[in-house]
C-alpha cells in the first residue's frame, strides 16, 4: 500500500491530465442551425381554406377546396363529408348524397359517424323529393337515438330545408319520447338577402289548449307584427301532414283560422329594420279564390320586397 504522501503526489500529477482529457472529449456544443420549415400539408391546407370559405357562406368555393383535398387523399373521410356538406348548401343535394352514401357504406354501424351521416342524408333526400327514402332514414335516426352516443345526447335533428323566394325554412324536429317538449317542429324563416341571414319569422307545431277544451296541437306562425294559427289537432300530427300544410302556406294558399296583431319586434329585430315604409300590396286574388288578403307584413311578402336588394 502506498503511503499517503505518494498518493497525494500521484493525484496532483494526474488531475491536470484528467482535466485536459475531459476538456477534449466533452467540448461545448456547437450552435445548431434552425430547424427546416416543413411545407404545409396540401390536404389540411385545402380543408382549412374550405372551412373558412364555408363560414363566409361561399359554398361553391368551399366545395372546390374540399374536393381538391379529396383528390390528393381520396380516403380522407372528413374531406369527403365536408365536400358533401358544401355541395348541399350550394343547393346541389344530388352531389351531397353521393359523397355521404360512400361514407355510409363503410361507416361503423351504430356509431357517431353513422348518426352524423344519416342526419344529413335525410336533408338531401327531402331536397330531392325522395320522400319515401327520407322517411326510411328518419326511422333509422330514431333507432340510432338509443344506440349512437351522439344520438343519446341529441335533442332533435333537422329534417329538411325549404327555399321560398329569397328565404329559407329549416325544419327542426324535437325528440319527445316523454311527451314533455312544447314545440314538436320549429321552422325558422331565414332572409337570405339580409346581412348575416337573420331569422324574420317562424312557423311551428306546438302543444296548446284547444278552444273546445283539452289539449292538442296547433300549426302556427309568428312574424314581425302578427301571430297566426292555421290548423288544430287533437293528437300529434304526422310530419307528412305538416309538410303539406307548409307547402300551402309558402304558396299563400292557406288562410289562417286566427290572425292577431302583436308586437314581435323583440323576436325578429332584423325584420323590423328591413320592413319597407309601406308594405308591398298583396297580390290580387284569383277569381273564385276565397283566401283573404293578408293585412300584416309577413315573410312571403318580405321576400318580394327584398328581391330587388
Amino acid at each position: 500500500m502506498k503511503s499517503t504522501p505518494t498518493v497525494f503526489l500521484l493525484t496532483c500529477c494526474l488531475l491536470p491530465c484528467l482535466f485536459a482529457v475531459a476538456s477534449e472529449t466533452i467540448p461545448e456544443p456547437a450552435p445548431r442551425p434552425p430547424a427546416a420549415t416543413l411545407p404545409p400539408d396540401p390536404v389540411e391546407a385545402n380543408i382549412k381554406a374550405g372551412r373558412e370559405l364555408f363560414q363566409k357562406r361561399q359554398y361553391a368555393a368551399a366545395f372546390e377546396k374540399f374536393t381538391l383535398a379529396l383528390a390528393i387523399k381520396p380516403k380522407h373521410r372528413d374531406a369527403r363529408f365536408l365536400a358533401g356538406l358544401a355541395a348541399y348548401w350550394a343547393r346541389r343535394p344530388d352531389e351531397a348524397l353521393e359523397f355521404w352514401n360512400r361514407l355510409l357504406d363503410t361507416a361503423v354501424r351504430n356509431s357517431d359517424e353513422e348518426w352524423l351521416l344519416e342526419t344529413h342524408r335525410v336533408q338531401a333526400l327531402y331536397a330531392l323529393n325522395q320522400v319515401e327514402a327520407a322517411e326510411q332514414v328518419v326511422a333509422r335516426i330514431y333507432e340510432l337515438r338509443s344506440k349512437a352516443p351522439a344520438g343519446r345526447k341529441a335533442r332533435g335533428f333537422v329534417r329538411e330545408h325549404v327555399y321560398v323566394g329569397n328565404s329559407r325554412l329549416g325544419c327542426w324536429e324535437a325528440f319527445d319520447e316523454k311527451g314533455e317538449v312544447q314545440d314538436q317542429w320549429s321552422l325558422p324563416v331565414t332572409a337570405l338577402k339580409l346581412p348575416d341571414e337573420p331569422v324574420v319569422a317562424r312557423l311551428y307545431v306546438t302543444a296548446a289548449p284547444l278552444p273546445a277544451g283539452g289539449n292538442g296541437f296547433v300549426f302556427a306562425e309568428e312574424g314581425l307584427d302578427y301571430n297566426r294559427i292555421y290548423r288544430r289537432w287533437n293528437q300529434r300530427p304526422e310530419y307528412g301532414e305538416v309538410r303539406a300544410l307548409l307547402t300551402q302556406v309558402c304558396q299563400g294558399k292557406l288562410a289562417p283560422l286566427e290572425e292577431l296583431r302583436v308586437d314581435n319586434s323583440a323576436k325578429f329585430p332584423a325584420a323590423k329594420e328591413a320592413r319597407p315604409a309601406q308594405p308591398p300590396p298583396a297580390a290580387p286574388a284569383a277569381t273564385g279564390d276565397t283566401t283573404p288578403a293578408r293585412t300584416f307584413w309577413s315573410w312571403p311578402r318580405a321576400c318580394i320586397a327584398l328581391s330587388s336588394m
